[in-house]
Parts: C-alpha cells; structure tokens; sequence
C-alpha cells in the first residue's frame, strides 16, 4: 500500500475527522515520525431527553511493530464544529511523550485555521501522510482527487469541510 501526502491544513483536518483514518505525520529536520488511527465514536443518545451528545473521536498512537493492532490510546476530540482534544485515565501515552505533543501541535495548527476556506499549506519541514485508503469508510481510493484529499468520491458528501 503506497501512501500519500497531504498538503493543507484543510485536507489535515478533514482526514483526521473523517471517522477512521491512519495517519503519519514526520519531521524532514529530525526524521522522527509517529502514526496515528483516528476513529469516530457512535453517536450517543440521551434516552430520557433525546438529547444528542458531542462527537466524539478516539486517538490511538501505533506503538509497536504491527500496524494494523499495535496501537495504544492517546486521548480524544470532543465536540461539535471542531473539537477539543483531551486525555483520559485510559490514555497510554503520557502527556510527555513526543509522540502525544506532536499530536497535540499538529491538531492546533489544522484547527486554527478551520473556519477559513482558502486552502493553508503545512509549515516547511512538516510532513503529513495518509494510506491511501478514504479516511472515512476505510475502502482503497483509485480517483486521482481522492487520493490527494484522502476521501473517496461517494464519502466526500458525508463529511465535513472547513
């Protein structure tokens, strides 16, 4: 499987909350990289009020030699527009760890800019990856201009572009 580089903080932000996307983000100067899986939750009900709860996103960073089940969690976006991102008792990775301050720079960069359209390219050095499979429904993408965006034709009206 080959991958492929995303280049706007737009695409960064529309793959991350896809609902299941693998992630490789690296630094050119450093050489260092981490992957993450970002996977959406189900949306939650409230029964008794019918109320819809926030979104919820779950953060796992690969941690091992396997990279289909090696992952442990980082932490989660919460929230509707664009999310906040936090950790939990669950999270693995502690708060120190490069590989979660390099998450927690990245999700900054992308969502600041968020609310503009016009497309912003990722900082010199920075390099961000994805498989080449939707971001969303997790099938092969073969349209040139999904793969350079990360989503598939039929899931692009399913997500949200910002």
């Amino acid at each position: 499987m080959h991958s492929h580089r995303l280049t706007t903080t737009n695409d960064v932000l529309t793959m991350m909350l896809a609902g299941n996307c693998t992630l490789t983000i690296k630094s050119v100067k450093t050489g260092a990289r981490f992957t993450y899986k970002i996977k959406k939750g189900d949306a939650k009900v409230n029964r008794s009020t019918g109320k819809v709860f926030a979104p919820i996103w779950f953060v796992a960073l690969l941690s091992g030699p396997d990279n289909n089940s090696d992952y442990s969690p980082l932490g989660c976006l919460r929230g509707h527009d664009v999310p906040s991102f936090g950790t939990g008792h669950w999270c693995k990775v502690p708060a120190t760890a490069t590989s979660y301050t390099a998450f927690t720079w990245l999700y900054s960069l992308v969502s600041r800019h968020a609310a503009d359209p016009a497309p912003h390219a990722l900082p010199e050095g920075l390099e961000v990856w994805h498989e080449g499979k939707c971001g969303r429904c997790g099938r092969k993408l073969t349209v040139p201009e999904s793969i350079e965006m990360g989503i598939g034709p039929e899931c692009m009206q399913h997500v949200t572009f910002f």
